[in-house]
């Protein structure tokens, strides 16, 4: 948090905090791009788009976005209880 004139102990920890929870919402987006960008490699890309999609690319966007959707709700569940723990001082 150099951004702050190197003195990090002057710096709201409330502040902090929304810095960081920005953070990781850039970072959770750059990845909802990502895997966009791979479904559509992987789905559209060999597709002849017109007015409606074949049922082969429509099955294979529904199996990539289930697949993320999985994923996103492992993973969130994931950092709730690392932050769960982390808010109860790391006790089990």
């Amino acid at each position: 948090m150099s951004n702050f004139g190197g003195n990090d102990e002057k710096v709201d920890p409330v502040l902090r905090q929304m810095i960081q929870e920005e953070q990781v919402k850039a970072q959770f987006q750059a990845q909802v791009h990502n895997f966009t960008d791979k479904c559509w490699d992987t789905c559209v890309a060999d597709s002849r788009l017109g007015n409606k999609l074949d049922y082969r690319t429509e099955a294979c966007l529904q199996n990539c976005v289930e697949r993320f959707l999985d994923t996103t709700i492992s993973v969130t569940n994931r950092f709730t209880q690392l932050l769960q723990r982390g808010a109860t001082g790391g006790m089990h």
